[in-house]
């Protein structure tokens, strides 16, 4: 017969088995840090930007300031850049950074480690590249910044691209963290942990004392019979002990 409790009646069971819980986040959070340090692998990102444009801007002669722009060029200089992201995820273009970059990995490989996003919807736009290896993942950044610039040329006329970053060497892993997944962890130890006591509790259909009877029962409790082995214990516990000089007493009786 299962048992039907409410939340103040898990609060309570978790209370009394709160050694259990603690025992399950330590464990957990000491399992999630050792997977997360031995067995996970570090992903490096490397990042890039490039500066897009609708043409080249050319320098005036005699003057330091470039030609000016106006509201339509820069309206079409930030279309170009969602183009110019396009361009990037090309099965051709992944395909040629793939070969001259000398890494073994297909153009559907890489596009699923890029990452091309316009910075605050302006003309500059970076590029990010994650892989276990930080130089591979650099090296596919230059690739990418480098060759894209001939790729807008011959599809766009008129479009430019400049480096405004080169890319990074990254030094530090970006993931995975190992004090966010042993968090984690814990917290799913601790939540398994809960579980299990609680469905433990409800299908344990045995009565450990008059409170179980009165929880189940509307019937009134008439009487308690004491356990023998309790008893028993009790008896023996309570009988004096004999030693030698309490021995020769009684003898002498």
């Amino acid at each position: 017969m299962k048992k039907e409790i409410s939340f103040l009646d898990v609060v309570k069971i978790l209370r009394g088995k709160w050694w259990v819980l603690l025992i399950s986040l330590i464990v957990s959070g000491c399992f999630a840090y050792l997977y997360t340090t031995f067995v996970m692998q570090p992903i490096y990102v490397s990042r890039g930007m490039v500066y897009v444009d609708s043409d080249r801007r050319e320098v005036l002669a005699g003057s330091e300031k470039p030609d000016d722009i106006t509201y339509s060029k820069i309206v079409t200089s930030g279309m170009l850049a969602t183009t110019y992201i396009e361009l990037l995820r090309g099965n051709t273009f992944l395909q040629n950074v793939s070969e001259t970059a000398d890494v073994s990995l297909t153009s559907d490989q890489i596009r699923g480690l890029l990452s091309a996003v316009p910075q605050n919807e302006t003309q500059v736009v970076e590029i990010s590249i994650q892989h276990t290896d930080p130089e591979v993942a650099k090296r596919l950044v230059d690739k990418i910044q480098e060759l894209s610039k001939d790729e807008v040329k011959d599809i766009i006329k008129g479009g430019s691209v400049e480096i405004v970053d080169p890319a990074s060497l990254p030094i530090k892993p970006a993931k995975p963290s190992k004090a966010q997944n042993t968090f984690f962890g814990m917290i799913f130890g601790g939540l398994l942990a809960a579980v299990i006591i609680t469905l433990m509790n409800i299908f344990d259909t045995r009565v450990k004392d008059q409170n179980d009877l009165t929880a189940r029962y509307d019937y009134p409790i008439l009487g308690l019979i004491p356990s023998i082995r309790a008893s028993a214990k009790n008896y023996y516990h309570s009988r004096p002990v004999l030693t030698p000089s309490n021995a020769g007493a009684k003898d002498n009786t």
